[in-house]
């Protein structure tokens, strides 16, 4: 039962104000109130009416701003004052109310002189153009005006799974690679592939570390929202691998794990990592790219969900990811433990199985494992046992029982191109 104290101030005519710079003093008045019974009780009921009628208040007197950021920075700071009375009371009860309280009302308002991006969400019925206003105020640059149209190849110089690569320079010369969906503006999945492209763009630019593809900005490229990067010469892993078969292979994989590692700490999962999604720096850097099907917590930036089949890459994919699953941190490791391979023999895993269907069977029914190159990884070297088990527990079967990128990462520094080459 509530205290009298509470009711009446609940009774009290100010209730029924519409008045912001009045009403945002009650929360205060309120705590008062509620200290004034007879012993400390849950609010949480209480607490929840009054911030969503302080919404409703909002939204009807937005438009009145003179003295509202005053009035917001006076009501929080009374407001934690009162809070911090709640914690110096002894009563369970007590403290998840205040909890409760500081939850549903304090947090959402922050001091006016904190700086704040509003969370915004960007769904498949907005089109082009808004995208890319939203994107524009997310610190994705827009590079429309200093793209040279006349200089782009006319068709894909690359493709992947949903997007094609174009050949590009910028006004002073800079050569670019220009990724756009491949769908036309007549396709009926458009908007959606246009909302899938900014959601690709948001968690690219969130990205900056030597061994991921850094990105330059988007354009407006054939009416159709493009990702533009640096141009890398050198192509992919298994490409530059080709025309350089002398490269450091491990430091190849430190580069591939120590990008991943970024990745995981900026709490991104990848989603697609392998060879072809490998590029290949002037100065035989190896950096990470194609972030089409990552998954990101982002806090500011929100996407409606859309229906889409992710490009299965199956030689890299996880058993769990073969099964429907989500992409996830223990899925990036398993593709991890295959890229390995991939930089270490300079061919795709499971070379020996030339259909997609037998590499699925051999994942998922045989639980199968590539062939160990005892060409590259041999038996007898230093490193060589020290790699292949490093690699095996990559491809445990149980997501749980994969080492985390760290520690790949780490094992990955104690084994050198000298250490293979030399007898045990």
């Amino acid at each position: 039962m509530i205290p009298e104290a509470p009711l009446a101030f609940l009774r009290h005519p100010m209730r029924k104000i519409n008045n912001v710079l009045e009403y945002v003093e009650l929360p205060v008045q309120l705590l008062d109130a509620m200290l004034g019974g007879v012993k400390p009780i849950h609010y949480t009921t209480t607490i929840t009416h009054l911030g969503g009628t302080f919404a409703e208040v909002m939204r009807s007197t937005f438009a009145n701003l003179s003295g509202l950021s005053r009035a917001f920075q006076s009501a929080t700071i009374g407001i934690r004052g009162g809070i911090n009375l709640y914690r110096k009371l002894s009563h369970d009860s007590w403290k998840a109310g205040a909890s409760s309280l500081q939850q549903r009302w304090v947090h959402p308002v922050p001091l006016v002189d904190e700086p704040r991006i509003e969370p915004c969400v960007i769904g498949s019925s907005m089109t082009m153009a808004e995208i890319v206003s939203v994107l524009r105020r997310h610190h994705c640059k827009s590079l429309s005006q200093l793209l040279s149209l006349r200089s782009c190849s006319s068709h894909p110089v690359s493709t992947g799974g949903f997007g094609d690569i174009y050949l590009g320079e910028l006004e002073n010369k800079t050569r670019v690679a220009i990724k756009v969906a491949r769908y036309s503006t007549t396709h009926p999945d458009f908007r959606k592939q246009t909302k899938h492209a900014a959601k690709e763009l948001r968690t690219w630019a969130k990205c900056q570390h030597p061994n991921v593809l850094p990105l330059l900005g988007m354009v407006e490229f054939r009416d159709q929202i493009a990702m533009v990067s640096p141009w890398m010469k050198n192509g992919d892993l298994r490409s530059y691998l080709r025309q350089h078969p002398e490269a450091d292979r491990c430091q190849l994989c430190y580069d591939i794990c120590d990008g991943l590692v970024y990745l995981h700490s900026m709490n991104i999962v990848h989603g697609d990592l392998k060879g072809a999604n490998v590029l290949i720096s002037e100065n035989g850097k190896a950096m990470l790219s194609d972030f089409g099907n990552s998954l990101v917590e982002d806090n500011t930036l929100r996407f409606t969900v859309t229906t889409r089949d992710a490009a299965c890459s199956s030689r890299w994919a996880a058993p769990e990811i073969l099964e429907g699953a989500a992409a996830s941190y223990p899925a990036d490791i398993f593709a991890l433990g295959m890229t390995l391979l991939e930089a270490i023999t300079g061919d795709v895993p499971y070379k020996e199985l030339e259909r997609e269907q037998a590499v699925m069977v051999a994942i998922l029914f045989k639980k199968a494992i590539p062939a160990r190159p005892t060409a590259y990884i041999p038996h007898d070297s230093a490193h060589g046992d020290l790699l292949w088990d490093l690699i095996t527990r990559c491809w445990a079967y149980e997501p749980n029982d994969r080492p985390h990128a760290g520690e790949v990462q780490n094992r990955v520094t104690q084994i050198t191109k000298m250490g293979l080459m030399q007898q045990s």
